[in-house]
């Protein structure tokens, strides 16, 4: 079986981290084409016949193109066998199949959300107005288009970012629940489930939002296990050292972590 993947994705994209840490797991190498967002690489004709949405990452594998990171990471669980990253009990595939489930339905929309909200969008606005109108413009999808534009000019004081905050803590305490049960997300093994939350949770540790799980203890455990997992130094670690994108979340989290903690507070 041909081992001849490309990976395009960028340093810091959650969707990106997820499928390098489904590939640093099954001790699988890649070629690496990273893509600069900010210059619009994304939006080039020759990426676009890959990914006609323009977004990161798309695995190419010998002549197959493979885009949406879920699929991405289920496809090489397929594909390479060894080093499994699904549960082996059919009703425990069922469980982390929810958890995957749930970041595409709602939960990746809202990290978009709140990451914009408070420090993309200080990159956004560096540039005039025309041109940051013309890059929200570049965006295909119309819902993700009118999220952007509202997170980029309204800040935290957006009426979206609420709901984002509220639909991160219920997943906290989703994932509460479910680690008290078992020690991860799906069951007795890590998964795929896991895989998929450690890039947001991440992200939430960036924005210096970690007080979200403060009462959760089994999620600060599990995410202290991820952490030192080499699958994850390697997929994530790695990537972030003296990135200037990590370091623009911190410094604006920190300044809107006491608007976060009253959106919480007030619900």
């Amino acid at each position: 079986m041909s081992n001849n993947l490309t990976l395009y994705h960028q340093e810091t994209s959650v969707c990106s981290s997820k499928v390098r840490f489904a590939l640093a797991e099954k001790n699988l190498d890649y070629d690496s084409r990273i893509l600069d967002l900010g210059k619009g690489e994304q939006h080039d004709p020759e990426y676009l016949r890959m990914h006609p949405k323009g977004l990161v990452p798309t695995l190419v594998h010998d002549d197959k193109v493979i885009i949406e990171s879920t699929i991405i990471c289920e496809y090489l669980d397929d594909e390479f066998t060894t080093l499994p990253l699904r549960p082996e009990d059919n009703y425990d595939r069922v469980k982390m199949r929810m958890w995957t489930r749930q970041i595409d339905e709602d939960i990746h929309a809202m990290t978009s959300v709140i990451s914009t909200a408070i420090a993309f969008r200080y990159m956004h606005l560096q540039a005039p107005p025309e041109i940051v109108e013309e890059k929200i413009e570049k965006i295909k999808d119309r819902a993700r288009r009118n999220r952007i534009r509202e997170t980029i000019y309204k800040g935290v004081e957006a009426d979206i970012v609420k709901d984002s905050a509220l639909r991160f803590a219920k997943l906290i305490n989703d994932m509460q629940q479910a680690l008290k049960q078992s020690p991860w997300l799906a069951g007795e093994s890590f998964s795929l489930a896991d895989i998929a939350l450690a890039p947001y949770v991440t992200r939430l540790d960036h924005l210096q939002l970690q007080f979200m799980w403060g009462d959760c203890p089994d999620v600060a455990d599990w995410y202290n296990r991820i952490c030192k997992r080499d699958g994850y130094v390697i997929s994530h670690s790695k990537w972030f050292e003296n990135d200037f994108i990590v370091g623009l979340m911190k410094e604006k989290g920190e300044e809107s972590a006491a608007v976060i903690r009253q959106y919480l507070a007030s619900a």
